[in-house]
Formats: structure tokens, sequence, C-alpha cells
């Protein structure tokens, strides 16, 4: 037996067996018959949810930031962004409930915070979101009806900041 140069040497015989070895393309199957990913079981219902409440979070950021660093010129964006936010999460509990089947999972969920639970956790920022959502739209119905600034403002700034950070 003659030994190899190691310099020259274009390929081995590992990558020759290699090459010639026919490779039978993917056909979807695994070994067990079943698909590698499991289809997911959410609905429809729950990607409103989602959709709703991003709408919802995203909303009451922006009236926030607008509310902090604004001018008198970006009280609309403040106003809609505060009642945008409330529309969200009075809409949002309604596209999970209805999901959920039964109300009474939804108390059952926010009954005992679960911290490995998603459903456990999406409800508790559900409830406690929709609670400051609706203080800092209450406040903002005030400051539009009186007018002006005063005790509406001040309620819908201090429940508005800690409602974008909630979300």
């Amino acid at each position: 037996m003659t030994p190899t140069p190691l310099y020259g040497r274009r390929e081995s015989r590992g990558a020759q067996l290699w090459a010639e070895q026919s490779v039978a393309p993917y056909d979807g199957r695994t070994y067990y018959g079943r698909p590698a990913i499991k289809p997911s079981h959410y609905k429809w219902l729950i990607s409103c949810y989602l959709f709703v409440g991003g709408i919802a979070g995203a909303s009451q950021i922006i009236a926030a930031i607008a509310d902090l660093f604004g001018g008198k010129g970006d009280r609309g964006v403040v106003r809609g962004g505060r009642y945008v936010a409330l529309l969200g999460a009075l809409l949002s509990p309604v596209f999970l409930i209805t999901d959920l089947h039964t109300p009474k999972r939804f108390y059952n969920m926010l009954r005992i915070f679960r911290p490995t639970s998603p459903m456990s956790i999406g409800s508790w920022t559900l409830a406690g979101f929709g609670a400051l959502s609706g203080v800092a739209a209450l406040g903002q119905a005030i400051e539009d009806l009186t007018g002006g600034g005063g005790a509406g403002r001040w309620l819908a700034r201090l429940a508005g900041l800690p409602g974008a950070a909630w979300k």
C-alpha cells in the first residue's frame, strides 16, 4: 500500500461515495408519519384579539408620547389615541372570551396569576390595560367636555402613562 500525498489530492473516498449516492427529495412525511410542525389550534378570534390589542396598545403609546412631547396641534392625536385604546380594550376581551367558549374561563384566569401560562398573563395584561385605558379615556372625555386642561388632562395623563407601559 502506497501512501497518498497530502497535497494535490482532489477528493477523498468518502466524498466520492457521497456524490455517488442518490438522495431522495423530501416528500413532507416524517419517520412517524406525522407533520414536522403541528398546525395551530388558534382560529380567527385569537388573531383578531391580538390585532385589536396591538392597535390599542400602539394607540395608547402614541397618545402618551404626543401628550408628553407634543404641542397644542397634537391634541387631536392624543384624543384619538386614547379613544382608540379604550375601544380596543373593550373589543379584545370579547374576542378572547368568545374563543374560550365560556366566560367563566376568563374569570378563572384572573382568579390566579400563573406566570407559566400565556393565557393567564394575557388576561391580566388585558384587565390592567383596559382599566388604565378606561380611566385615561374618562379623563380625556372630561377634558373635551370642559374645554380645556385641568383635572381631566391630569387624570388622563396619570392613567395614560402607566397604560402605555402596561401594554
